[in-house]
């Protein structure tokens, strides 16, 4: 993915900040219901030793059956999701390598992103969550994850303020255009008085 022209940028609604809109898919559709089924349970999975021969029985990731910018962010973050719980499996000695299964889809999935195979903040945080009343505000007390290494309550009170604070910044994201416009205006103005000068 290219980045962002400025004006695809200045197009864009900031009320959410980085959240995306819609909100985030929670899960891919019937291809891939092998992974989604492992991915909903990696926290079961984690206590015994079943996750690594799980994860790498898995069937092909059906890359291919990705077709929106919402299943390939579903897909990144389930995929990152399962290789950072390969890698640190509990009880076990750290992986050093992942299973073709999940590392070459893992890396299809990022290139196409523009971000690199790792379980990033927008990973994590941007594209991870859901409104329990999906009617009712981007707002903690509201909001839960995706997806999830163990589910405590401590796992999804640390991401989701993030994403709280995420939905309240639009409104100072939406300031910073003008903000930009005016220094602009400004350079422009000054370079002109010099010129002269």
């Amino acid at each position: 993915m290219q980045p962002p022209t400025l004006a695809e940028i200045r197009a864009r609604d900031f009320a959410r900040g980085f959240l995306p809109t819609p909100d985030p898919l929670r899960r891919l559709p019937a291809p891939f219901a092998a992974w989604e089924a492992v991915a909903a349970e990696l926290s079961k999975l984690a206590l015994s030793h079943h996750l690594r021969p799980t994860i790498a029985g898995l069937p092909p990731f059906p890359v291919a059956e990705l077709h929106t910018l919402a299943a390939y962010e579903r897909a990144m973050t389930m995929l990152a999701y399962m290789a950072s719980m390969y890698t640190f499996a509990p009880a076990q000695p750290v992986a050093t390598s992942l299973p073709a299964a999940l590392a070459a889809p893992w890396v299809q999935v990022a290139r196409h992103l523009g971000r690199p195979p790792i379980l990033s903040y927008a990973t994590q945080a941007l594209y991870n969550w859901r409104r329990i009343d999906p009617d009712g505000p981007i707002a903690v007390g509201n909001l839960t994850l995706n997806q999830n290494f163990l589910g405590g309550m401590d796992e999804e009170w640390f991401v989701t303020i993030h994403i709280n604070i995420e939905a309240e910044a639009g409104r100072a994201l939406a300031g910073l255009l003008p903000l930009q416009d005016a220094v602009t205006t400004a350079v422009r103005r000054l370079l002109k008085t010099i010129w002269r000068r």
